[in-house]
């Protein structure tokens, strides 16, 4: 084993590897409720939970919610779809996106849990974290899901940056998440990186143990 830095964001006097609004956060905070009833813990749990609960809810949305992301920290890069830059670097007091969001999610780690790599650019650039930013209907979401839950980018309806500070800012109340944990509903967020990572041991080293969750204690 060795130790491996785990560098975390930084968010209303938390930190943690991922927070979000959105959609994400609401899939998130609708799995902590059916946790508490019959279907458990588990991908059972995660796909119950968005179909009783989180697709309802979009469903009775009569607009999708606008969002202004503004980058407050160094220079920001937009990711193509295969985590290549594109475009210009995107200067302090530039607006990385302004534009339809139904999920506006930052990470330093690929996964959320259960293998699902929301952020597979996430380790690209120790000291950003990837934010992502999906304007995709709810169709588009369904059918892409699998692929997704894999860490392949749709080519459409998903915007990728790294960046290391940023503002986001919405039209409306929006459910927020940090860590995988439920914290209510904001309109703005302030996402930054951590000055210090943590160290932490990886027990993953040897050749029988590759593909697990690279980080296996603090």
């Amino acid at each position: 084993m060795r130790a491996r830095p785990l560098h975390l964001l930084h968010s209303e006097g938390k930190r943690a590897p991922f927070a979000g609004l959105g959609l994400d956060a609401a899939i998130l905070n609708d799995f902590v409720q059916v946790k508490k009833g019959v279907v458990g813990n588990g991908k059972a749990g995660y796909f119950w939970a968005v179909a009783t609960r989180t697709i309802p809810a979009v469903l009775s949305e009569r607009t999708v919610p606008m969002v202004e992301v503004v980058n407050t920290g160094s220079p920001a890069q937009q990711l193509d779809w295969t985590g290549k830059p594109v475009g210009r670097e995107i200067r302090r007091g530039d607006v990385i996106y302004r534009g339809p969001c139904r999920i506006a999610a930052a990470g330093t780690v690929p996964c959320y849990g259960f293998g699902f790599r929301i952020f597979p650019f996430a380790l690209r650039a120790p000291g950003q974290f990837q934010l992502r930013l999906s304007s995709m209907s709810l169709p588009q979401m369904l059918s892409q899901a699998p692929r997704i839950w894999r860490g392949i980018t749709p080519r459409k309806g998903v915007a990728d940056f790294l960046c290391d500070s940023v503002h986001v800012k919405f039209d409306r109340e929006m459910p927020f998440q940090i860590g995988g944990d439920a914290e209510g509903y904001r309109r703005e967020l302030e996402l930054e990186m951590c000055d210090q990572p943590l160290e932490l041991l990886d027990f993953n080293c040897g050749p029988l143990l590759q593909g697990r969750r690279p980080f296996a204690s603090a």
